[in-house]
């Protein structure tokens, strides 16, 4: 057996111990996250996805969105939020738009509020 297959068959067999360790820790996960995320935080998000109208929501795809009325009652209410809530350190949303490819992927705008690392 030549040098070229062994290294093929060295990186076929390590490709396959790393797929599997991925889907492992994949399988893994589904059981321990939902035990991790508490069930307040879970109602709050509810609760938070509620109270964003989605239509209006979809029309944030670019900078001019900025200058929306209903952007900022959104950036102002989210900002609220997670001020009244020290556990909250990240909240945001997350609007997807379908691409000319037709995948749909994060359009970047969000009404993202961040709280400042603690040091």
């Amino acid at each position: 057996m030549g040098l070229r297959s062994k290294a093929f068959l060295l990186s076929a067999a390590m490709s396959t111990l790393v797929a599997a360790g991925c889907g492992y820790a994949m399988y893994a996960s589904h059981a321990v996250l939902p035990r991790a995320v508490p069930r307040r935080q879970v109602g709050l998000a509810k609760a938070l996805a509620a109270a964003i109208d989605g239509d209006r929501h979809r029309r944030f795809t670019d900078l001019r969105a900025l200058q929306d009325d209903e952007y900022r009652r959104y950036w102002r209410f989210l900002r609220s939020v997670r001020e009244s809530d020290p556990t909250i350190a990240l909240l945001g949303t997350v609007n997807y738009v379908a691409r000319r490819t037709g995948s749909r992927s994060p359009s970047g705008l969000g009404a993202a509020q961040r709280r400042p690392a603690r040091r």
